[in-house]
């Protein structure tokens, strides 16, 4: 066993994040927050198989099993598989359930069903979930439960081959988990997916997914009779019929343009067939180890968030254990890149210095590392991205302080100061101007929040708008005035002025620059009279200087 950091993204069949999903890893458990997300922080898990396991009211249950590091940080991604009702039949007669989207079918005895908990006789209503999980769809990777690994009758590990996959839940008419009863298995026929039914061998050995192992368990063999294959289900989980090899360990550490290819999906394509062999996810440093089939010729492809492949990054065949060292994968055409950087504190206004920052971008998301309180993240801007960025700080123990939205206009966005903090702040605010970090808080500096009617300029018409200020309670020329128009999540900012003076005494007025500069204002609250008015935003002044904002401040109008 050794300690190792995993974070990772729980997924629907729609690509949608799952909230409140239960992760359990080890003696660890925790929940998925709304965007999917979870993260265990210094956990034991087996250095050879560790599993992260999956459950959520309304999916099959499932879990991604991956070779772990001491003192790393992983990342796992996993796509949960909707239970759809396919069919149903009575208990006591038996009957034939079909499989969607041609997913083959389950025939059933008469008299073959239990309730799970007792294993006693059921004879009401069966209704069949089941799902087909194709392996050579796009999606196959993240839908299937566990890795390609199993457990041979001879107790021998094995690198699986599928040819198909099934996921089959039995449930009574009140809902109660039913299972097949000892001696009166069901008749699977599951398609031939991944190769003709010229190629495919007569015979091929078939696998349950075990829950306690982790591990595919060899049940039988199926045989083929056209494009399927037939065999014997004893139970049911998730089947999968498998060619299987002998299992070797492949190790490399994968970067681009010198730096780290960190927390990437990584996929190994057969040569000349359709599928995958394995996939495995980079950890932070880049480093890779997974197992798979021995002797078997496959391209290792990286796979970034947005869906694109860096080409082939190795061509591989071997019969033993492999390490290949630094595999440089280049860049490829096609992607707007955005570099992310800014500066994470605690509750206390201290640098966090062990961690992690979430930038979601499109609907992707990438990660950067909190090194001695700042991140900096080079991330690929997909077809899709958008112009908003949502970023989320995470401490060395997992804890997480609210969003911020972000403006992306160019090629680097100065995300300013993130915060792990979950407890709301009373009033601040607080502007990160030419590098320098200048704070004001309550109750020693004196705040207002107002929205009242003022002379718009640029229209030469009266608007209503929000003024916010914060200045130091003995210098009324310390501090800054910024004015917004709405209160929706984004706002326009209006003519707004800084009240700076330098570490030497010096005072400035500093004028935001609302012409040629942004001007989205993300706001996060906006409460009543009496409420709360909180946000931030990217600027520069009228002398090209970056600012950013972050405020909350109590409204008195």
């Amino acid at each position: 066993m050794i300690n190792t950091t995993v974070r990772g993204r729980i997924l629907d069949d729609q690509s949608m994040p799952v909230t409140g999903a239960a992760i359990s890893a080890g003696a660890a458990t925790t929940t998925t927050d709304n965007n999917g997300e979870f993260t265990f922080i210094n956990i034991s898990l087996d250095k050879n198989a560790a599993f992260i396991k999956v459950e959520k009211n309304g999916f099959f249950t499932s879990g991604r099993m991956f070779m772990a590091t001491a003192g790393g940080k992983h990342f796992v991604s996993i796509k949960l598989i909707k239970k759809n009702l396919a069919g149903s039949f009575n208990a006591a007669s038996g009957g034939q359930v079909v499989v969607p989207d041609n997913g083959g079918q389950i025939s059933f005895a008469a008299n073959s069903i239990v309730v799970a908990a007792g294993n006693t006789a059921y004879t009401g209503t069966v209704m069949v979930n089941a799902y087909f999980i194709n392996p050579v769809l796009d999606d196959y990777s993240n839908e299937m439960p566990g890795a390609l690994r199993g457990i041979r009758t001879n107790q021998q590990q094995a690198a699986l081959l599928p040819v198909g996959m099934l996921a089959v839940e039995l449930l009574g008419s009140g809902g109660e988990k039913l299972q097949l009863a000892n001696g009166t298995p069901a008749t699977v026929t599951m398609p031939i997916a991944d190769m003709s039914s010229a190629v495919a061998p007569a015979t091929i050995p078939v696998w349950s997914f075990n829950d306690t192992s982790r591990f595919w368990k060899q049940e039988g063999v199926a045989t083929k009779q056209g494009q399927n294959y037939v065999f014997q289900a004893t139970h049911f989980s998730y089947w999968t019929s498998a060619v299987d090899r002998n299992p070797v360990t492949y190790k490399a550490i994968l970067k681009k343009a010198g730096a780290p290819l960190a927390r990437v999906k990584v996929l190994f394509i057969p040569d000349g067939k359709e599928g995958i062999y394995s996939q495995a996810y980079t950890d932070s440093t880049g480093a890779l180890v997974c197992k798979l089939p021995a002797a078997e010729i496959m391209s290792m492809y990286a796979i970034s968030p947005c869906g694109r492949k860096w080409g082939v990054l190795a061509s591989l065949a071997f019969a033993e254990d492999y390490d290949q060292g630094v595999v440089e994968a280049g860049a490829y055409s096609g992607a707007d890149q955005v570099v992310f950087s800014g500066t994470v504190v605690d509750c206390n206004g201290a640098a966090v210095t062990n961690g992690y920052v979430n930038i979601n971008l499109g609907g992707h998301n990438f990660s950067a590392d909190i090194v001695s309180g700042t991140f900096s993240a080079v991330v690929d801007k997909c077809d899709d991205g958008g112009s908003i960025a949502e970023l989320k700080a995470f401490d060395g123990a997992g804890q997480a302080g609210f969003a911020k939205q972000v403006t992306v206009s160019g090629s680097t966005v100065d995300a300013g100061e993130l915060t792990t903090c979950t407890t709301p702040a009373g009033e601040f605010l607080t502007y990160i101007l030419a590098g320098v970090k200048y704070s004001y808080n309550a109750p020693n500096d004196v705040f207002s929040a107002s929205r009242s009617i003022y002379y718009n300029y640029e229209y030469d018409v009266d608007d209503t708008i929000t003024a916010i200020s914060g200045f130091r309670s003995n210098d009324t020329y310390d501090g800054a005035l910024i004015r917004f128009k709405g209160t929706t999540s984004i706002s326009k900012l209006m003519e707004s002025e800084i009240y700076n003076k330098d570490p030497s005494g010096i005072a400035n007025t500093y004028n935001i620059d609302t012409v040629t500069g942004p001007r989205d204002v993300h706001i996060t609250e906006y409460g009543p009279v009496g409420g709360y008015v909180a946000g931030s935003f990217n600027a520069k002044t009228t002398s090209s200087q970056t600012v950013n904002f972050t405020f909350r401040v109590k409204r008195i109008q």
